[in-house]
């Protein structure tokens, strides 16, 4: 069973996208849009009720969303991809770039007022309102 990705355009997968295709590991694309009714979309919720994306089924059937957790995960189950450095040391000093740069994104996004993806408000238990840090 290949690996499904669940992105769009402008989500975030793009990156998990290039990640999968460098460690070459086939998989299925699926264009949803937590924003946007599709039949891709309504796939999405049925393994991951809050539809973030991009969301990585796993060929067990674990599902797993967050693009830095997905990246970390695919270097750590494929060493020889090249994603994440062989040395422990540089491997942490990159996983935790990758978990902060996440996190400081969404919270400049959210800090700016721009509108946000319906599952960072589900998420928050809101239903308006921006996260200010």
């Amino acid at each position: 069973m290949p690996l499904t990705l669940y992105g769009s355009t402008g989500s975030g997968s793009a990156a998990v996208e290039a990640a999968l295709q460098l460690a070459g590991l086939p998989f299925d694309l699926v264009d949803a849009a937590s924003w946007e009714p599709s039949a891709g979309l309504d796939a999405l919720r049925r393994i991951n009720p809050l539809a973030q994306i991009p969301t990585l089924c796993w060929d067990d059937g674990s599902v797993m969303s967050e693009s830095a957790a997905i990246l970390i995960e695919l270097g750590l189950r494929h060493p020889g991809s090249g994603l994440l450095p062989a040395d422990e040391g540089q491997r942490a000093q990159v996983i935790l770039v990758a978990t902060a740069s996440e996190e400081y994104s969404r919270r400049r996004v959210d800090a700016s007022g721009q509108s946000r993806p319906e599952s960072y408000v589900l998420m928050e238990g809101k239903n308006h309102g921006a996260i200010t840090a």
